[in-house]
């Protein structure tokens, strides 16, 4: 039996990329500027899926990349949460590795099962600067046949706070 041609796996990671202005970055004497004063905000490179696949077999793989970009006035500790949707069985069978681009390198951010994927911490982001990330999800080929037309997909959610 061909399992490419009756499996229906959705699987679509969406980037949310927002981080509001702090609460109280800008109380006070608006005309007093503080070097507290203003706001971290992440913007990503692309709206919508980072990755997509449809109709993937056991062993196929899906990648792409996404850039986030500070671009508000202050510094910002960022993190990455995700929300499943669907067959956190299929999910199981998805293993998601994620790695951060650097000039010559690039380092393993997280490496495992898309459902156990919880939240990462990815550290400082300053004023102006960019980091990007490479999402790579592969499907297991040990996958039980009983998961033919399971669908999964995961919003992730770009967070920063003001870094101290």
């Amino acid at each position: 039996m061909v399992l490419r041609s009756i499996l229906t796996l959705l699987l679509v990671l969406l980037v949310l990329g927002s981080a509001g202005p702090l609460s109280g970055a800008n109380a006070g004497d608006p005309t007093r500027r503080r070097p507290a004063d203003g706001r971290v905000h992440l913007v990503a490179s692309k709206r919508g899926a980072i990755v997509s696949g449809r109709n993937l077999a056991p062993g196929d793989r899906v990648a792409g990349s996404v850039t986030i970009t500070n671009t508000g006035a202050l510094p910002g500790s960022f993190t990455l949460r995700r929300t499943l949707r669907g067959s956190r069985r299929l999910a199981d069978h998805l293993v998601l590795t994620m790695r951060e681009r650097r000039r010559r390198t690039s380092r393993v951010v997280y490496f495992g099962s898309l459902a156990r994927f919880h939240a990462v911490k990815l550290g400082a982001i300053g004023p102006g600067r960019a980091r990007t990330f490479h999402f790579s999800v592969s499907f297991r080929s040990s996958v039980p046949n009983r998961l033919q037309r399971h669908r999964a997909s995961v919003d992730f959610r770009w967070r920063a706070v003001q870094a101290s």
